[in-house]
């Protein structure tokens, strides 16, 4: 519910960003989708692994989609973007996409499109 609460407070427009980057979120976002809890633990490097380990084996939760969606946003603001790319987070972006299990997807229809999504955000100018 929080990250819900963070991902439509994002979408708000320009000062809800520049609110939520200011305010530090953009880190937060980026611990959550790496495998942190809302609560926090874990140091980065465990973070990073365990968010490698679970992209090939389980869907995101709606917890990190939200996160997701809440970082997409950021990244559409060019002044941001740098802080979302450079966070770590395109490498667990690039595993989510490539995970398969049984020769299918684990992230399917609607996240995998938010995936590419981030990933074209993320990595490129416009």
């Amino acid at each position: 519910a929080a990250a819900c609460a963070v991902a439509e407070y994002a979408q708000d427009g320009a000062g809800a960003v520049e609110a939520l980057v200011a305010g530090g979120g953009v880190p937060v976002l980026t611990s959550v989708l790496m495998g942190a809890s809302l609560a926090g633990g874990g140091d980065d490097a465990s973070g990073l692994m365990g968010a490698l380990l679970a992209a090939g084996l389980q869907p995101l939760s709606p917890l990190k989609v939200a996160a997701l969606r809440a970082l997409v946003t950021v990244a559409r603001y060019p002044q941001h973007r740098g802080q979302v790319a450079g966070s770590g987070v395109v490498g667990v972006l690039a595993m989510l996409l490539m995970a398969k299990q049984g020769g299918r997807p684990v992230q399917r229809g609607g996240v995998r499109a938010l995936v590419l999504t981030a990933l074209a955000e993320t990595t490129t100018d416009h």
